[in-house]
């Protein structure tokens, strides 16, 4: 699905903690809704595996919303894990990596030898779990899944735990 423009309302609420002396530091943390563009380039050796699989005279019956979470880490020892995601929606839900790829391999979309897909997704999805972020920037994806049309306007709640302290996100999709 191509998404369309989207106003986003992004907000970041952090619980605070002393932190001792020369622990790892996390730079930021965002969360925001991907943009058509990043959708497309992401795709530079086939069709995005971030876009809903259509067609030129069948459409998937699944939308996508597709957000992107991007980390800078000073110390290269920064322990992240997404602990919720959640819309006040029913019927859309948030996919695992593991999920995303078992729903794309029951598609039959991407069959023979080449996983140069499935290899995509595990490199550039949000890791499951509790994992240890790389000195710098990374940039991982994450997808919500549900019917198409997925109605508008959306309000998406992200939930993480940076080394122990809590980070709640808030994103907004308008039409």
């Amino acid at each position: 699905m191509r998404l369309l423009l989207a106003s986003l309302l992004v907000q970041s609420c952090t619980t605070i903690s002393e932190r001792p002396s020369g622990a790892p530091s996390l730079d930021a943390l965002s969360v925001r809704i991907a943009t058509n563009d990043e959708l497309s380039a992401s795709a530079s050796i086939m069709p995005s595996p971030y876009e809903p699989p259509d067609g030129l005279f069948v459409k998937s019956d699944q939308g996508f919303v597709v957000l992107v979470i991007e980390v800078t880490g000073a110390s290269g020892a920064n322990q992240v894990e997404l602990t919720g995601m959640r819309t006040q929606e029913k019927g859309i839900s948030f996919q695992t990596r593991d999920a995303f790829i078992a729903w794309w391999k029951n598609r039959n979309i991407y069959e023979g030898s080449d996983h140069a897909w499935e290899r995509y997704i595990r490199q550039t999805y949000l890791p499951p779990g509790n994992f240890r972020l790389s000195r710098g920037d990374s940039t991982y994806f994450a997808v919500l899944m549900g019917k198409r049309p997925i109605p508008k306007p959306l309000s998406i709640e992200a939930r993480f735990k940076v080394d122990g302290q809590e980070r709640i996100f808030n994103i907004s999709m308008d039409e």
